[in-house]
């Protein structure tokens, strides 16, 4: 059980450099004062949600098309990246409260973890013990790398043309 519980960390922490990117954004669109609890708060919704939806992918993995669909919510996800700046390329439309920047770093966190929920569920081998103790140390030093990559993800628009780029790539990936 340990080495499947490392084995999911790993996994994990290596499919969701996306995720990192996209929750250094969304904290750094609110206020210095506010990153903190936002980053926290998100932290929990993220793994409570991935959580339950790794132990629903279990099930779902039986399913024809699963990956494919998640290949597209990603590419969903790039172009909304993209859209953010659209009125300004240079600028990420900041959160308008903390709850909904948590919300965003919830929503962002599940709709990139398709293909991580897909592997760890696959490494599991239907334990639940091993998806939450696994996911739960993972998202929480994810969430850490956010906190430090939204240091430097402020005031550096060309980070979200990258990190919809990757995105992109991982959801084309996906569907073929």
């Amino acid at each position: 059980m340990i080495h499947q519980i490392a084995t999911v960390i790993g996994l994990d922490l290596a499919l969701a450099a996306d995720n990192a990117v996209v929750i250094a954004a969304v904290v750094a669109t609110v206020p210095a004062a506010s990153r903190r609890r936002v980053l926290l708060a998100g932290t929990a919704a993220a793994v409570l949600l991935r959580i339950a939806c790794t132990s629903g992918v279990v099930a779902l993995l039986a399913l024809p098309y699963a990956e494919p669909v998640g290949g597209v919510i990603l590419l969903l996800v790039a172009a909304s990246l993209l859209r953010t700046g659209a009125d300004d390329p240079a600028a990420v439309r900041p959160a308008r409260s903390t709850l909904a920047a948590v919300g965003m770093i919830a929503a962002a966190d599940i709709a990139l973890s398709v293909d991580n929920a897909l592997a760890v569920a696959g490494v599991a081998h239907g334990s639940f013990a091993v998806v939450a103790v696994g996911l739960a140390v993972s998202v929480a030093v994810l969430m850490l790398a956010g906190s430090l990559l939204a240091r430097v993800v402020a005031g550096r628009p060309w980070v979200m043309i990258a990190a919809a780029a990757v995105i992109a790539a991982v959801g084309i990936g996906m569907i073929r």
